[in-house]
């Protein structure tokens, strides 16, 4: 999303961070340079792809552009004495010669209009300022208490120090829930030496996750030093009580697992700095318990319990919500991927490529990838796949399409036949005449066939294409769409072109 941000910034376009984190991570092609066309569409950015096929002759008059190197997108921003500046997350530099030996030459160039802007700017930033507010006010009130909590106490050095290692210890639980609900907090450092595991998951009992126990007992002490004044002996005991707790995590880490997790061992020295530091503050010769002891042991007792309950119950539920519509969708791309990687390991099947003579074809006659798409005349998830095919072919020259239509319906019958009608009188431009079809045609019959129905097209031709587009599909056993063959092998329902385009 850094790059989308970026392009709006270098065009001086008003957005809410809110709202375009949104866009991004709910559009279905954000890994591809159609989707971050049809982003910036949105923010009312002009975009025009292309291909640049001759490095000596590329010029800086379509700077900046959009395009992809080394599996990230980057926004080219401008070139100066043969170096290219280059913003992915931050700004890089590298030298023209090096550019052209990565770059495939695709590229999104894209423009401000008059028109450009968030939709609804205004209302969307009223919203983004009350949760700005919202939580400068959360942070706000907890900052007060703190500060409350530390005038009221005697030892202010103490009670700082304590704070400070509660906060540090509740960031390392969520950092450690996180992690367990899918959001790779300490990617880098798992996956850089076996001896790392980030996921490794310990329950009391079988039952109960130590990631709760952890955020229960640090909102525990949280909720005891702000509304009590809890004595020097009360906190070091509290502390202590973990070193158990502490103990077991170590020992299923080197005896069990055999694996250590980098953010369990931060929460570990962080309670064992706290033991330390309260154990060196304890007077040892005035050790004795009051009855306010007591009281601050029973309501520890209690609210460890509630916020024990509340944390199983709510926490990951809560925290899943951020990350669970992003890893289902990175899942199934990665599913999809290695499905279409095994099909494009098969040989081509080229009988049933040989009998797409009656398709309507589009693309490079020696492409790698053949596609047979089956639509229907009046389907719109049909549409919306068309719609991206024909756009997306601009960016990519590896696919050879071969389009079928079939019927179900008298009435798509009829439809079919001005569309079919339409497509023998523009042959030139078949795919433009769908497109039409697609975006006029299905609302207004007869203006589509003011534009493309000018000649007159014998009744049996039509009909005959038609037919014989209808038994090719009927002899292939198709029976939904919209329907994909990759290779001469179909693809399973849920696979669109988009998916084919990426991998």
């Amino acid at each position: 999303m850094d790059v989308l941000k970026h392009i709006l910034f270098l065009l001086n376009v008003k957005f809410t961070s809110t709202f375009l984190r949104k866009i991004y991570m709910e559009g279905p092609n954000n890994t591809n340079l159609l989707g971050f066309s049809n982003m910036l569409r949105l923010y009312g950015i002009d975009t025009q792809a292309g291909k640049n096929t001759n490095t000596e002759t590329f010029g800086n008059e379509i700077l900046p552009f959009l395009t992809r190197l080394d599996d990230a997108f980057v926004v080219v921003e401008n070139c100066k004495e043969n170096i290219y500046k280059l913003y992915t997350d931050e700004y890089t530099y590298i030298e023209k010669d090096a550019f052209f030996e990565k770059w495939d030459g695709t590229f999104l160039a894209f423009e401000k209009t008059q028109y450009s802007g968030e939709p609804q700017y205004e209302n969307h930033r009223k919203e983004e300022r009350l949760q700005t507010l919202y939580i400068i006010l959360g942070y706000g009130g907890l900052l007060v208490l703190c500060v409350f909590s530390v005038l009221a106490n005697e030892n202010i050095f103490s009670i700082c120090m304590n704070l400070l290692g509660c906060g540090i210890g509740g960031f390392l639980t969520y950092c450690i829930m996180a992690q367990h609900v899918g959001k790779n907090i300490a990617k880098k450092i798992c996956t850089n030496s076996h001896h790392f595991d980030c996921n490794i998951e310990y329950r009391l009992g079988g039952i109960i996750d130590l990631a709760d126990m952890c955020a229960a007992y640090f909102a525990t002490f949280f909720s005891l030093i702000v509304f009590f004044k809890l004595s020097t002996l009360f906190t070091t005991l509290f502390w202590a009580s973990a070193i158990p707790v502490v103990a077991w995590s170590l020992w299923t880490q080197i005896f069990v697992v055999k694996k250590f997790c980098p953010i369990c061992l931060c929460l570990l020295t962080d309670i064992f700095a706290l033991n330390v530091f309260n154990i060196c503050t304890l007077d040892f010769g005035n050790v004795h318990f009051s009855n306010s002891d007591i009281r601050d042991v029973m309501c520890c007792v209690l609210l460890f319990i509630v916020y024990l309950s509340f944390s199983l119950k709510y926490s990951k539920d809560i925290l899943g919500k951020c990350v669970q519509t992003e890893n289902i969708r990175r899942s199934n791309n990665y599913l999809k991927e290695q499905y279409l990687l095994m099909l494009n390991t098969f040989p081509q099947n080229i009988d049933s490529i040989s009998q797409c003579l009656d398709s309507i074809n589009w693309g490079e006659t020696n492409a790698h990838k053949h596609l047979v798409a089956v639509l229907n005349p009046t389907c719109a998830p049909c549409a919306l796949d068309f719609l991206n095919m024909y756009n997306a072919m601009a960016l990519s020259n590896s696919i050879k399409v071969h389009v079928f239509f079939v019927y179900w319906t008298k009435e798509q019958h009829e439809k079919l036949e001005l569309l079919v009608s339409a497509i023998l009188q523009n042959p030139n431009k078949a795919m433009y005449v769908i497109q039409n079809w697609y975006e006029i045609g299905v609302y207004d019959q007869k203006l589509f066939e003011e534009k493309f129905c000018t000649k007159n097209i014998e009744r049996k031709s039509i009909d005959q294409l038609i037919d014989r587009q209808k038994e090719w599909c009927v002899n292939n056993n198709i029976h939904s769409t919209p329907s994909f063959m990759l290779n001469g092998h179909f693809l399973p329902k849920g696979f669109n072109f988009m998916d084919i385009i990426n991998f």
